[in-house]
């Protein structure tokens, strides 16, 4: 799913410190640096990238 990534730390209540760190390495990757794992792509000036879920579905036996 292709997220913003302002009006995503603010969903998940990202404290303001972890917000910056996460904001400066997604920077640093759009910049050439470490990939993060996030696919950080940039749009009308904006960060944005992918978050992938993953659902798993069981079922206990009697």
């Amino acid at each position: 799913m292709e997220q913003r990534l302002e009006p995503w730390l603010e969903l998940t209540g990202t404290p303001d410190h972890d917000a910056r760190e996460i904001s400066r390495s997604l920077h640093v990757e759009l910049a050439g640096g470490s990939p993060t794992g996030f696919s950080s792509h940039l749009r009308d000036g904006e960060i944005w990238f992918w978050q992938q879920w993953c659902m798993m579905v069981a079922r206990k036996s009697a």
